[in-house]
Protein backbone atom coordinates (compact mmCIF):
# COMPACT_ATOMS: atom_id res chain seq x y z
CA UNK A 1 0.00 0.00 0.00
CA UNK A 2 1.40 3.35 -1.04
CA UNK A 3 1.66 6.05 1.63
CA UNK A 4 -1.00 8.70 1.65
CA UNK A 5 -0.64 12.46 1.51
CA UNK A 6 -0.75 12.98 5.32
CA UNK A 7 2.15 10.59 5.79
CA UNK A 8 4.18 12.11 2.97
CA UNK A 9 3.65 15.67 4.19
CA UNK A 10 4.44 14.76 7.81
CA UNK A 11 7.61 12.98 6.67
CA UNK A 12 8.58 16.02 4.61
CA UNK A 13 8.12 18.33 7.63
CA UNK A 14 10.26 16.04 9.79
CA UNK A 15 12.97 15.87 7.14
CA UNK A 16 13.02 19.65 6.71
CA UNK A 17 13.23 20.21 10.48
CA UNK A 18 15.82 17.46 10.95
CA UNK A 19 18.37 19.00 8.57
CA UNK A 20 19.06 22.21 10.55
CA UNK A 21 19.12 20.20 13.79
CA UNK A 22 21.80 17.93 12.38
CA UNK A 23 23.77 20.94 11.18
CA UNK A 24 23.38 22.53 14.62
CA UNK A 25 24.74 19.40 16.29
CA UNK A 26 27.75 19.28 13.99
CA UNK A 27 28.52 22.99 14.22
CA UNK A 28 27.70 23.63 17.89
CA UNK A 29 27.52 20.51 20.02
CA UNK A 30 30.58 18.66 18.74
CA UNK A 31 32.97 21.34 20.08
CA UNK A 32 31.23 21.31 23.49
CA UNK A 33 34.06 19.35 25.07
CA UNK A 34 36.70 21.57 23.45
CA UNK A 35 34.86 24.65 24.73
CA UNK A 36 34.81 23.19 28.25
CA UNK A 37 38.54 22.52 28.06
CA UNK A 38 39.26 26.05 26.82
CA UNK A 39 37.18 27.60 29.61
CA UNK A 40 38.90 25.46 32.25
CA UNK A 41 42.34 26.33 30.91
CA UNK A 42 41.60 30.02 31.30
CA UNK A 43 39.96 29.81 34.74
CA UNK A 44 42.42 27.37 36.30
CA UNK A 45 45.45 29.27 35.08
CA UNK A 46 44.00 32.48 36.50
CA UNK A 47 43.34 30.77 39.83
CA UNK A 48 46.88 29.35 39.94
CA UNK A 49 48.30 32.81 39.28
CA UNK A 50 46.18 34.31 42.05
CA UNK A 51 47.49 31.73 44.53
CA UNK A 52 51.09 32.34 43.43
CA UNK A 53 50.55 36.07 43.97
CA UNK A 54 49.50 35.35 47.57
CA UNK A 55 52.54 33.11 48.08
CA UNK A 56 54.86 35.73 46.60
CA UNK A 57 53.52 38.23 49.14
CA UNK A 58 54.01 35.65 51.89
CA UNK A 59 57.59 35.00 50.79
CA UNK A 60 58.35 38.73 50.88
CA UNK A 61 56.82 39.08 54.36
CA UNK A 62 58.67 36.12 55.83
CA UNK A 63 61.92 37.23 54.21
CA UNK A 64 61.55 40.71 55.71
CA UNK A 65 60.74 39.26 59.13
CA UNK A 66 63.79 36.99 58.87
CA UNK A 67 65.99 40.04 58.27
CA UNK A 68 64.34 41.76 61.22
CA UNK A 69 65.03 38.82 63.55
CA UNK A 70 68.72 39.00 62.65
CA UNK A 71 68.78 42.54 64.03
CA UNK A 72 67.42 41.51 67.44
CA UNK A 73 70.29 41.60 69.91
CA UNK A 74 68.88 39.98 72.99
CA UNK A 75 68.59 36.25 73.56
CA UNK A 76 65.72 34.19 74.96
CA UNK A 77 62.37 34.20 73.22
CA UNK A 78 60.45 36.65 71.10
CA UNK A 79 57.99 38.89 72.87
CA UNK A 80 55.49 41.61 72.13
CA UNK A 81 55.22 42.61 68.50
CA UNK A 82 58.00 40.22 67.48
CA UNK A 83 56.08 37.32 68.99
CA UNK A 84 52.85 38.27 67.19
CA UNK A 85 54.67 38.72 63.90
CA UNK A 86 56.46 35.39 64.20
CA UNK A 87 53.30 33.50 65.11
CA UNK A 88 51.30 35.16 62.36
CA UNK A 89 53.85 34.23 59.68
CA UNK A 90 54.35 30.67 60.94
CA UNK A 91 57.89 30.89 62.33
CA UNK A 92 58.83 28.20 64.82
CA UNK A 93 62.37 29.19 65.59
CA UNK A 94 65.21 31.49 64.61
CA UNK A 95 68.86 31.05 65.44
CA UNK A 96 72.38 32.07 64.44
CA UNK A 97 74.91 29.25 64.29
CA UNK A 98 78.70 29.34 64.34
CA UNK A 99 81.09 27.29 62.26
CA UNK A 100 80.63 24.28 64.55
CA UNK A 101 76.82 24.60 64.47
CA UNK A 102 76.82 25.96 67.96
CA UNK A 103 74.03 28.37 68.80
CA UNK A 104 75.19 31.95 69.05
CA UNK A 105 71.72 33.41 69.43
CA UNK A 106 68.29 31.82 69.54
CA UNK A 107 64.78 33.26 69.34
CA UNK A 108 61.92 30.84 69.93
CA UNK A 109 58.21 31.42 69.45
CA UNK A 110 56.34 30.72 72.70
CA UNK A 111 53.71 27.97 72.78
CA UNK A 112 55.35 26.19 69.84
CA UNK A 113 57.46 23.08 70.25
CA UNK A 114 60.97 23.65 68.99
CA UNK A 115 62.53 20.54 67.54
CA UNK A 116 66.34 20.31 67.55
CA UNK A 117 68.09 20.90 64.25
CA UNK A 118 68.78 17.71 62.31
CA UNK A 119 72.50 17.44 61.39
CA UNK A 120 71.68 16.38 57.83
CA UNK A 121 69.44 19.43 57.49
CA UNK A 122 72.19 21.72 58.79
CA UNK A 123 74.67 20.35 56.27
CA UNK A 124 72.24 20.98 53.46
CA UNK A 125 71.35 24.44 54.71
CA UNK A 126 75.02 25.42 54.80
CA UNK A 127 75.35 24.23 51.21
CA UNK A 128 72.60 26.58 49.98
CA UNK A 129 73.38 29.56 52.25
CA UNK A 130 74.32 32.76 50.40
CA UNK A 131 74.58 36.42 51.29
CA UNK A 132 70.86 36.74 50.51
CA UNK A 133 68.05 34.95 52.41
CA UNK A 134 67.15 31.69 50.68
CA UNK A 135 64.24 29.30 51.09
CA UNK A 136 65.19 25.66 51.45
CA UNK A 137 63.22 22.78 49.95
CA UNK A 138 60.76 21.26 52.39
CA UNK A 139 62.44 19.06 55.03
CA UNK A 140 61.40 17.13 58.10
CA UNK A 141 62.44 18.80 61.34
CA UNK A 142 63.48 16.91 64.46
CA UNK A 143 59.86 15.93 65.11
CA UNK A 144 59.17 14.90 61.55
CA UNK A 145 57.09 17.96 60.70
CA UNK A 146 57.21 19.44 57.21
CA UNK A 147 59.36 22.54 57.52
CA UNK A 148 60.78 25.19 55.21
CA UNK A 149 63.99 26.86 56.38
CA UNK A 150 65.13 30.37 55.67
CA UNK A 151 68.92 30.57 55.64
CA UNK A 152 71.52 33.28 55.12
CA UNK A 153 75.31 33.28 55.27
CA UNK A 154 76.69 35.86 57.72
CA UNK A 155 80.39 35.36 56.99
CA UNK A 156 83.02 33.63 59.14
CA UNK A 157 81.09 30.37 58.59
CA UNK A 158 78.12 31.73 60.56
CA UNK A 159 74.61 31.25 59.25
CA UNK A 160 71.18 32.53 60.27
CA UNK A 161 68.46 29.90 60.15
CA UNK A 162 64.69 30.18 60.68
CA UNK A 163 62.25 27.27 60.76
CA UNK A 164 58.95 28.01 59.01
CA UNK A 165 55.86 25.81 59.13
CA UNK A 166 53.85 24.97 56.01
CA UNK A 167 50.53 25.78 57.69
CA UNK A 168 49.88 28.82 55.48
CA UNK A 169 50.31 26.75 52.31
CA UNK A 170 48.03 24.03 53.68
CA UNK A 171 45.31 26.57 54.58
CA UNK A 172 45.59 28.20 51.17
CA UNK A 173 45.38 24.87 49.35
CA UNK A 174 42.49 23.49 51.41
CA UNK A 175 40.35 26.52 50.54
CA UNK A 176 40.37 25.54 46.84
CA UNK A 177 37.85 22.80 46.04
CA UNK A 178 35.38 22.61 43.15
CA UNK A 179 33.57 20.08 41.03
CA UNK A 180 33.87 16.47 42.11
CA UNK A 181 37.64 16.33 42.57
CA UNK A 182 38.97 19.73 41.52
CA UNK A 183 41.63 21.03 43.89
CA UNK A 184 44.89 22.92 44.26
CA UNK A 185 48.35 21.58 45.05
CA UNK A 186 51.50 23.41 46.14
CA UNK A 187 55.02 22.04 45.74
CA UNK A 188 58.47 23.30 46.62
CA UNK A 189 61.23 24.22 44.18
CA UNK A 190 62.17 20.53 43.80
CA UNK A 191 58.64 19.25 43.26
CA UNK A 192 58.04 17.92 46.79
CA UNK A 193 54.54 18.35 48.20
CA UNK A 194 53.93 21.31 50.51
CA UNK A 195 50.13 21.14 50.41
CA UNK A 196 47.94 18.53 48.71
CA UNK A 197 44.49 16.88 49.14
CA UNK A 198 46.32 13.62 49.88
CA UNK A 199 47.19 13.80 53.57
CA UNK A 200 49.66 10.97 53.11
CA UNK A 201 51.54 12.74 50.32
CA UNK A 202 51.56 15.86 52.46
CA UNK A 203 52.98 14.06 55.51
CA UNK A 204 55.58 12.26 53.39
CA UNK A 205 56.51 15.47 51.55
CA UNK A 206 56.29 13.23 48.48
CA UNK A 207 58.27 14.31 45.46
CA UNK A 208 55.99 14.40 42.40
CA UNK A 209 58.38 16.09 39.99
CA UNK A 210 57.77 13.36 37.40
CA UNK A 211 54.21 14.62 36.85
CA UNK A 212 54.23 16.88 33.80
CA UNK A 213 52.92 20.17 35.27
CA UNK A 214 55.15 19.77 38.35
CA UNK A 215 58.22 19.15 36.18
CA UNK A 216 57.38 22.28 34.22
CA UNK A 217 56.88 24.31 37.41
CA UNK A 218 60.29 23.14 38.68
CA UNK A 219 61.65 24.45 35.38
CA UNK A 220 60.02 27.82 36.13
CA UNK A 221 57.22 27.55 33.57
CA UNK A 222 53.61 28.74 33.75
CA UNK A 223 50.83 27.30 31.61
CA UNK A 224 48.29 24.49 31.20
CA UNK A 225 48.91 20.76 31.08
CA UNK A 226 46.98 17.49 30.79
CA UNK A 227 48.37 14.54 32.74
CA UNK A 228 47.53 11.35 34.63
CA UNK A 229 47.16 11.72 38.40
CA UNK A 230 48.15 8.62 40.41
CA UNK A 231 46.34 9.79 43.54
CA UNK A 232 43.15 10.72 41.66
CA UNK A 233 43.50 7.70 39.36
CA UNK A 234 42.43 9.60 36.28
CA UNK A 235 43.39 12.06 33.57
CA UNK A 236 43.50 15.66 34.74
CA UNK A 237 43.85 19.13 33.27
CA UNK A 238 45.68 21.76 35.31
CA UNK A 239 46.63 25.40 35.17
CA UNK A 240 49.98 25.94 36.88
CA UNK A 241 52.25 28.82 37.82
CA UNK A 242 55.57 29.36 39.61
CA UNK A 243 56.13 31.59 42.64
CA UNK A 244 58.82 34.15 41.89
CA UNK A 245 61.63 34.03 44.45
CA UNK A 246 61.27 30.75 46.36
CA UNK A 247 60.41 28.84 43.17
CA UNK A 248 57.41 27.10 44.69
CA UNK A 249 54.79 25.85 42.24
CA UNK A 250 51.00 25.99 42.30
CA UNK A 251 48.76 23.86 40.13
CA UNK A 252 44.97 23.74 39.98
CA UNK A 253 43.91 20.41 38.43
CA UNK A 254 40.48 19.03 37.61
CA UNK A 255 39.50 15.59 36.26
CA UNK A 256 38.81 15.55 32.54
CA UNK A 257 35.79 13.36 33.25
CA UNK A 258 34.16 16.39 34.91
CA UNK A 259 34.43 18.26 31.61
CA UNK A 260 33.24 15.24 29.66
CA UNK A 261 30.22 15.04 31.96
CA UNK A 262 29.31 18.69 31.40
CA UNK A 263 29.76 18.32 27.64
CA UNK A 264 27.56 15.19 27.73
CA UNK A 265 24.87 17.11 29.61
CA UNK A 266 24.88 19.77 26.92
CA UNK A 267 24.52 17.10 24.26
CA UNK A 268 21.64 15.50 26.16
CA UNK A 269 19.89 18.87 26.34
CA UNK A 270 20.51 19.42 22.63
CA UNK A 271 19.17 15.95 21.87
CA UNK A 272 16.07 16.57 23.97
CA UNK A 273 15.45 19.86 22.15
CA UNK A 274 15.93 18.08 18.82
CA UNK A 275 13.46 15.33 19.75
CA UNK A 276 10.86 17.86 20.89
CA UNK A 277 11.38 19.79 17.66
CA UNK A 278 10.93 16.65 15.59
CA UNK A 279 7.80 15.69 17.51
CA UNK A 280 6.31 19.17 17.01
CA UNK A 281 7.26 19.11 13.31
CA UNK A 282 5.68 15.69 12.86
CA UNK A 283 2.48 16.75 14.67
CA UNK A 284 2.17 20.00 12.72
CA UNK A 285 2.89 18.17 9.48
CA UNK A 286 0.28 15.51 10.21
CA UNK A 287 -2.41 18.06 11.15
CA UNK A 288 -1.66 20.24 8.16
CA UNK A 289 -1.56 17.24 5.84
CA UNK A 290 -4.92 16.14 7.17
CA UNK A 291 -6.32 19.60 6.58
CA UNK A 292 -5.07 19.53 2.98
CA UNK A 293 -5.98 15.91 2.25
CA UNK A 294 -9.61 16.11 3.45
CA UNK A 295 -10.85 18.37 0.58
CA UNK A 296 -9.02 16.19 -1.94
CA UNK A 297 -10.59 13.09 -0.45
CA UNK A 298 -14.05 14.64 -0.75
CA UNK A 299 -13.40 15.38 -4.44
CA UNK A 300 -12.28 11.76 -4.95
CA UNK A 301 -15.40 10.44 -3.15
CA UNK A 302 -17.69 12.63 -5.23
CA UNK A 303 -15.96 11.55 -8.48
CA UNK A 304 -16.32 7.87 -7.52
CA UNK A 305 -20.00 8.41 -6.73
CA UNK A 306 -20.59 10.06 -10.13
CA UNK A 307 -18.81 7.22 -11.88
CA UNK A 308 -21.36 4.90 -10.24
CA UNK A 309 -24.22 6.95 -11.70
CA UNK A 310 -24.98 9.25 -8.77
CA UNK A 311 -24.78 12.45 -10.76
CA UNK A 312 -26.26 14.48 -7.89
CA UNK A 313 -23.06 14.00 -5.89
CA UNK A 314 -21.33 17.23 -4.96
CA UNK A 315 -18.24 18.29 -3.04
CA UNK A 316 -19.11 20.13 0.22
CA UNK A 317 -18.20 23.80 0.24
CA UNK A 318 -14.88 24.31 1.91
CA UNK A 319 -14.60 26.60 4.96
CA UNK A 320 -11.90 27.52 7.42
CA UNK A 321 -8.19 27.43 6.68
CA UNK A 322 -8.25 25.82 3.26
CA UNK A 323 -6.00 26.96 0.39
CA UNK A 324 -7.71 28.86 -2.40
CA UNK A 325 -6.61 26.22 -4.89
CA UNK A 326 -8.65 23.57 -3.07
CA UNK A 327 -11.65 25.88 -2.85
CA UNK A 328 -11.41 26.49 -6.58
CA UNK A 329 -11.04 22.74 -7.19
CA UNK A 330 -14.23 22.04 -5.24
CA UNK A 331 -16.12 24.81 -7.03
CA UNK A 332 -14.89 23.68 -10.46
CA UNK A 333 -15.79 20.05 -9.72
CA UNK A 334 -19.29 20.99 -8.59
CA UNK A 335 -19.77 23.10 -11.71
CA UNK A 336 -18.65 20.21 -13.89
CA UNK A 337 -21.01 17.85 -12.03
CA UNK A 338 -23.95 20.22 -12.53
CA UNK A 339 -23.28 20.47 -16.28
CA UNK A 340 -23.02 16.70 -16.59
CA UNK A 341 -26.29 16.25 -14.72
CA UNK A 342 -28.03 18.89 -16.86
CA UNK A 343 -26.77 17.29 -20.05
CA UNK A 344 -27.94 13.87 -18.93
CA UNK A 345 -31.41 15.21 -18.05
CA UNK A 346 -31.69 16.87 -21.46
Amino acid sequence: MKPGLPFLLAAAFVAVSLLPLLLLRVCVNNPAYENEVAAVEEKHLLLARNITAALERYALDTGAAFQLFMSVDRAAHLSGNFEQLAQHLGFRHFCILDAEDGVIRSLMVPDLNHAPMVPANLARLRSIATSQPSFSPVMADGEGRATIFLVKSLGENQIAVAALSTDYMVQLQSAITFGRRGHAAIVDQEGSVLAHPSAQWQREMKNIAKIDPVARMVAGETGVSQFYSPVMKGDMIAGFATVAGPGWGVMVPQPLEDLEGRAAQLEIIALAVALVGLAVAALVGWLLAGRLARPLGEVVDAANAMSEGRLESRVPLQSGLVPNELRELSTAFNGMAMRLQDNRED
